[in-house]
């Protein structure tokens, strides 16, 4: 019951970052904090927004002692500014994923990436799907430079590079 009530809580939380936005897709984080028998989340579009949000709301429940910022537990999601079922594959994007096979969190990308600073994504990428048709440069430095390595449509792992990338060039799209 509690991993029930703390989803709920996870996803009320995501739906009021996702009403404010006015973007297509975006990143958001999503924080949890237990104290005692109590599960706090939130969530904000930086992670220090999330992490400070969940603290304040541990707070209104619990002593101060007890709702520590090192104490909560951060991740990333993306959320589909249009309301639409955010299923990536369907939708002709490149997503980086944390994990092998497509796996863990996820960073959709449509356009060029320079760097991975603001997605909070630099050097994490270990699985990737590249859309049917699409050609994509996948860089180990920021600004394109450095090793490089280019795929075309499909899922695979970054097996040899994995945790190196930093920047991506969509060299093509169907």
């Amino acid at each position: 019951m509690k991993k029930i009530l703390c989803l709920a809580m996870m996803l009320g939380c995501a739906a009021s970052v996702q009403a404010s936005s006015n973007h297509n897709d975006e990143t958001i984080y999503i924080c949890t904090m237990s104290a005692f028998s109590d599960t706090f989340a939130d969530a904000g579009r930086t992670e220090q927004e999330a992490r400070d949000k969940v603290v304040e709301r541990c707070k209104t429940k619990r002593n101060e002692m007890f709702c520590q910022p090192k104490d909560s537990h951060c991740f990333t999601s993306t959320l589909a500014g249009n309301g639409n079922n955010n299923n990536h594959h369907n939708k002709g994007s490149l997503v980086l994923y944390s994990h092998k096979n497509q796996k863990g969190h996820s960073v959709t990308i449509n356009k060029d990436q320079a760097n991975f600073f603001k997605q909070d994504f630099n050097d994490k990428m270990v699985s990737f799907h590249v859309p049917k048709g699409w050609k994509v440069r996948f860089y180990e430095d920021i600004n394109f430079t450095g090793k490089s390595y280019t795929y075309k449509g499909g899922n695979d792992n970054a097996d040899g590079f994995e945790h190196s990338v930093s920047s991506v060039k969509i060299i093509h799209t169907r």
